[in-house]
């Protein structure tokens, strides 16, 4: 029982009987878990995703960093997304 439910009393009916409680799994119960994916995503300056990498593939992304930074002379970093799985 919910301890906040417990006493209240119905206004219509006779003040005596009390409300019936409910269930506080209810009151508990939200928006559904939406399930994500996790991968490493290779980004620029300009944090445009430029790549993107499987999550046991972290080599491969540091790796892909590392070529992109010697290639263009511009900066890239590794980060860890998450989108909804599909």
């Amino acid at each position: 029982m919910c301890a906040w439910n417990i006493g209240r009393t119905d206004k219509v009916a006779n003040e005596t009987e009390r409300v019936r409680p409910t269930s506080c799994r209810d009151h508990r119960r939200g928006k559904p878990m939406i399930r994500l994916r996790a991968f490493w995503g290779v980004y620029d300056e300009s944090l445009q995703r430029v790549a993107a990498f499987e999550y046991q593939d972290r080599h491969k992304a540091d790796n892909k960093v590392k070529e992109l930074t010697e290639s263009r002379g511009v900066s890239h970093y590794v980060r860890l997304d998450k989108e909804p799985m599909k």
